[in-house]
């Protein structure tokens, strides 16, 4: 025997909103918002709100502009440009959100329809980690907010949260993996590259310029001339919006990197066009013999990670961070990796043998090595006098 159907009610919540609460004829408990802190406009609302809820839709009470919603992301998206730096990789990410919301919801009503934006979570999440949908559904919050402000929408819909044990679906892929590179083998991978790509970009500066600099992709993209270079000057200025950390800073360049960038002089704004080297890097990569495996998975991003493993070894993470555009070590230790040569450097410096074509000297050979630093047999260092040879077995 099913629930009996209790009768409907307002109940008034801790942030002041009046809520619908009961249960509906087939069992299910009914909890809305009526998205109004006046009891009389809750009243009103509540008929409305258990109507459509038995009948299986969703009550809106706000008016939405019947601007087509291609027309309306795409004002959205130029307002957010002069809040969010495309620089950051959320101007960028935000041209997603908008693709994906589009496609999704193909008018202005639906995207602003709770009922509509549930499915959209539940759709999402089938395709998607759970951390990817809460930031799209931010960014939903995010237009709404925008559209009220400039009177498009009449009252926020209610955009649902993703529950925290959620996780969405992974990757088929899962997250890609950085491949470790080695100084050689980037120079390798470089001295393959052409100088510029089919359509005209300049792959070699580009990537030359990522590899000694160990700056952002998009920070390099976002570099500007004169504010940020000028051909002969002592540093690169780093802009705090051209920055993700939002860390702007003046970086020494070597130069190596020098000749990368001033090689696109003269150029007045751009100096660096933005476009995609991944094709070109993992042709490059299988000319200099990198495994196929490797090759087929190289990235832009590799060579930030190889600089900043190489210039681990100087142990000096403060500036490292500082090079990298990290306002925190902890962030920079991701960035370096462990590989056999290092391993091999330790274990030399710490060995009496000095190279990796030396073999390890035995036992025997170690204890008569000992006797010859301590001076058996011989005058000692220190000249006080003659010491005889003692046994060390």
């Amino acid at each position: 025997m099913g629930r009996r159907r209790q009768a409907y009610k307002l109940e008034k919540r801790g942030n002041g909103i009046w809520y619908v609460v009961g249960t509906t004829l087939d069992g299910r408990r009914l909890h809305r918002s009526t998205r109004t802190r006046s009891r009389k406009a809750a009243a009103q609302r509540l008929p409305l709100i258990v109507e459509q809820e038995e009948a299986g839709t969703r009550a809106t009470f706000s008016e939405v502009t019947n601007t087509p919603l291609e027309e309306l992301l795409a004002a959205w998206l130029t307002s957010a440009a002069t809040e969010v730096s495309s620089a950051q990789g959320d101007g960028s990410l935000f041209e997603t959100y908008g693709r994906h919301f589009l496609r999704f919801f193909q008018t202005t009503v639906r995207i602003c329809d709770e009922v509509a934006i549930e499915q959209y979570k539940e759709h999402r999440l089938g395709q998607v980690q759970a951390t990817t949908v809460r930031g799209e559904l931010s960014a939903l919050r995010r237009l709404h907010r925008w559209m009220k402000k400039r009177k498009l929408l009449s009252a926020l819909p209610e955009v649902p949260r993703v529950p925290k044990r959620a996780t969405g679906t992974a990757h088929k892929l899962g997250k890609r993996k950085v491949i470790k590179l080695s100084p050689a083998e980037m120079d390798a991978i470089i001295a393959r590259l052409p100088e510029l790509t089919r359509k005209g970009y300049p792959v070699r500066d580009f990537v030359t310029f990522v590899r000694e600099t160990s700056l952002r992709p998009s920070t390099v993209f976002g570099l500007r001339a004169p504010q940020d270079y000028e051909p002969g000057a002592p540093l690169l200025r780093i802009r705090d919006e051209n920055d993700k950390a939002r860390f702007g800073r003046d970086v020494p360049i070597t130069d190596r990197a020098r000749a990368a960038i001033e090689a696109r002089f003269p150029c007045d704004g751009i100096i660096f066009p933005e476009f995609d080297c991944r094709d070109a890097l993992r042709q490059a990569g299988r000319a200099a013999g990198i495994s196929a495996h490797r090759a087929s998975r190289l990235s832009i991003y590799d060579f930030r990670h190889g600089r900043g493993t190489e210039w681990g070894t100087t142990g000096n993470l403060i500036g490292i961070a500082y090079l990298m555009g990290h306002k925190h070590v902890t962030t920079t230790k991701e960035y370096l990796h462990s590989n056999l040569e290092e391993a091999q450097s330790v274990l030399f410096r710490t060995s009496f043998f000095t190279s990796p074509a030396e073999a390890a000297p035995t036992t025997a050979e170690l204890i008569a090595q000992a006797a010859e630093m301590i001076g058996c047999g011989r005058e000692d260092s220190n000249l006080h006098g003659y010491y005889p040879t003692r046994s060390l077995v």
